[in-house]
Parts: structure tokens; sequence; C-alpha cells
């Protein structure tokens, strides 16, 4: 009986002391990644900017927009939004497309001129410098293909920065636009569509924290104790329609649409009361450019004459001629 307990005392000893070496690696562990980013070590997907007073993240992928590869994409997307302007005008709906400039164009004055391959393991040596109309010039290409219908977002935020150069269109640790970046695009929407310029308003800032942080793999305690990872996000809205309008405001879109969507400060929310309209957001997080549309035939839902179908998607993954449009 003795020996039993004594085994038994030994066992629990043994797992004791293991637990206390678990803790003791996951401790080691967690400072580690502290002092990988107080170093400026950071993922091989992602790239950092300014750091203060909020770092600025950017995925590598951001870069690819910049570069020659972008123009024949550009060239696929230019006949597909052709295609379904043409087909949806037929019905009576008005289209207006909203491609969403790259985080690292739009922020280029925050980062540094040299950039990393969009090659995941490319080398230093591979990079290239980013210059201002490299940065540009493939969205611009993209907007010019039918000024009529496309938002020049990209022409919207630069002119926004001249002013307040600090503001933060993105979230700082995420590649989403921010809350003041989708009220600006909400604007420049109905300044397309022909509307009176609704006014916008900084309601309140809220705690927000974007996916970015989660990569670096920094423990609880630091980033509570750490000001510059905790980002205040201003909530912008804007002024409401005096009179509702007939029809519907159809938003097709990715997870840039979807930021905020079951809140008031979202793209669709900002839509439907700035033009009075009953909003329809089939917009969702990995839906890629066509894939809200597809959600919208399997729903069943059919477009109606004095609709405005608002078609959003990054300018870094665009739809291509592979891509077909299901259009009812």
């Amino acid at each position: 009986m003795r020996f039993l307990r004594t085994h038994s005392l030994t066992l629990s000893l043994a797992a004791l002391l293991a637990l206390c070496q678990l803790c003791s690696l996951t401790k080691i562990k967690e400072y580690g990644y502290v002092l990988r980013y107080v170093l400026g070590q950071y993922p091989s997907f992602t790239m950092v900017g300014d750091r203060l007073p909020y770092p600025r993240f950017y995925l590598r992928e951001d870069v690819c927009p910049c570069y020659k590869k972008q123009r024949e994409m550009n060239r696929q997307s230019r006949a597909v939004m052709s295609g379904l302007i043409s087909s949806l005008q037929k019905k009576g709906v008005t289209v207006v497309i909203l491609p969403i400039p790259s985080k690292v164009a739009v922020e280029r004055a925050h980062i540094s001129k040299r950039l990393p391959s969009c090659v995941l393991w490319g080398s230093l040596a591979d990079s290239a410098e980013l210059l201002e109309e490299d940065a540009t010039a493939n969205y611009e290409e993209l907007v010019a293909a039918d000024p009529a219908h496309v938002v020049n977002l990209n022409a919207v935020y630069e002119q926004w920065l001249r002013a307040p150069p600090d503001d933060y269109l993105y979230v700082p640790s995420d590649s989403p636009w921010s809350s003041l970046g989708v009220a600006l695009a909400a604007k420049a929407v109905v300044d397309k569509l022909g509307g009176a310029e609704p006014a916008m308003t900084l309601v309140k800032p809220v705690a927000t924290q974007g996916e970015f942080i989660g990569y670096l793999q920094l423990p609880s305690f630091f980033v509570k104790r750490s000001p510059e990872l905790q980002w205040q996000e201003p909530l912008h809205t804007l002024s409401a329609s005096r009179g509702g309008t007939r029809g519907r405001v159809l938003v097709f879109g990715t997870s840039y649409a979807e930021r905020l969507k079951e809140t008031e400060w979202g793209l669709g929310s900002l839509l439907g009361k700035t033009l009075g309209r009953e909003v329809v957001d089939l917009s969702f997080h990995g839906a890629g450019p066509i894939g809200s549309f597809i959600e919208f035939q399997k729903k069943g839902l059919q477009y109606k004459k004095g609709d405005i179908v608002v078609w959003e998607f990054p300018v870094r993954h665009p739809p291509s001629a592979a891509e077909r449009i299901p259009l009812g």
C-alpha cells in the first residue's frame, strides 16, 4: 500500500513538473513573439509601414496590383464590366461599379520606397521601387474603361488625404477599409448617381482590432498594454434622404462591403439611408468578384426596373473572362 501511495505521489509530482515546464515553454514562446515584434520581424506574408501612432500592416499580395500582370486582368475585367452594364440597362437597372484601390497604393506615403517581391519567398534583391505612377496607373486604367459607371475611389481618397494625410482610410491592422473609407465610398457612389452630396458626420470612436494582430501571435497581456495596438476607429455616418424613393439598392461585393454590414455604418446601410431606398446587401467574405451575384440567383431574386446595382470588388481581384455573372 505504501508503495502504491509513493508511486502515485511520484506520478503526481512528475505531472506537475511537466505542467510547469509546459507553462514555462509557453511563456518563453510568448516573450519570443513580443521580442520578434519589437525588433520589427514580421510573418513573411505581411509587411509594415509607419508604426506610429498605429502600425500600418499590409498583406504581401497587396503589392501585386502595382506590377504589370495586372494589365491583362484589367483587359478582361473591362469586357466583363461592359457586358454587365449593357445587360442590366436593358432591364431598367442602373449600375455603379466600385473597384477598391489597394491599401498599398493609397498609403504609399507611409511605407518604404522599396517593396518586397510578390513572390512569397522573394528576396530583397527581387524588390522594385514603388513609384507613384506605378501605384495608381493600373487602377486608373480600369476606371477609364467606363468613367460614367465606374467610381474613381482612388482619386476620392487622394483628394481627402491632401488635407488630413494621417487619416486611416483602411483599418491599420487589417486589409479592409475603415468606417471613414466606407463613408467616402458611399458619398462617391451617390455622386456618380447624380444625387445631392450627403453631409458626413463623425459619430463616435470604437475600439477596433484587425486580424493582423492575431497573425503576430502576440500575447494578450502585451496587446492590452500597447497603446499602438489599441486603435480607436472613428465611426462616420451620412445624412439621410429627405424622402423615400421607389426601387432598391442591390449591393454586390466582397469582405469590403461586408465590413460593418450589420450596422448603420456599413456601405449598404449608408447608401440606403442617403438614397432613401430599400437595401438588399448580398456581400460576404470570400465572395470574390462574382460570388454575390451567384448568391442573388440562388435566393431566387430578380432585378426590377428602377433598381440600382452597386458592385464592389478589390482591384487586386477583379472579375476575369472565365467568370460568368448570372444575370437572371
